[in-house]
């Protein structure tokens, strides 16, 4: 899910290690962010009502976009904040975003109605409980998640790391993949450093 990437590692049924790309941080509660995104609170019990309904009604009016993925994800790229907007006309990104807006549309758009609905509300939790370490990655021109909900969150988490991304946006986890998956490596048994990984003859 683009606007709060998550990736994390597991042992057994046990997280062991986080990374986060670009994600919005708190909004309400004691931990929200000092940021434009307190306003989504207000949204919380309209979006609480539309979730549903307008996540099952929103496929059947987008479908006649479906066979015109590549040029939604074309047109978006000429509003999308400037920093992303090389990656969006990338071809290949362009045709694994397209491929993944195809999926989703098959399933209902409820569930990303739903995130929505759950980012104006408390999360029942405080980033100081978080015990695994997290690291941080947050690009300082991304025009979606300011760069303060990146430094509030390592902030307060115990064991977080920062990563910031000079000049990189919304996507800039895509961009340079390589380098986010190198901070969970160490904690997958029997995973290799890329520069170790046999090179094909």
């Amino acid at each position: 899910e683009i606007s709060n990437t998550m990736i994390i590692a597991r042992n057994g049924d046990r997280v062991v290690a986080a990374a986060v790309v670009g994600g919005i941080g708190p909004t309400a509660g004691p931990d929200a962010v000092r940021s434009y995104t307190r306003a989504l609170r207000a949204l919380g019990p309209a979006l609480g009502v539309i979730a549903e309904p307008v996540g099952r009604r929103l496929p059947s009016a987008l479908a006649p976009v479906i066979p015109h993925a590549e040029k939604a994800v074309r047109a978006f790229a000429l509003v999308a904040p400037k920093a992303d907007r090389p990656i969006l006309r990338d071809p290949l990104f362009m045709q694994v975003l397209a491929g993944d807006l195809i999926h989703v549309m098959g399933d209902g758009l409820t569930a990303p109605m739903h995130d929505a609905r759950l980012f104006a509300r408390d999360w029942g939790f405080r980033l100081a409980h978080i015990g695994v370490p997290v690291h941080f990655f947050q690009g300082d021109a991304d025009g979606i998640v300011p760069e303060s909900h990146g430094r509030h969150q390592a902030r307060l988490v115990p064991r977080a790391t920062l990563t910031m991304l000079p000049g990189g946006g919304h996507l800039a986890g895509y961009v340079d993949a390589g380098r986010v998956f190198d901070t969970l490596l160490p904690f997958i048994p029997g995973a290799a450093p890329r520069s170790e990984e046999p090179q094909p003859p």
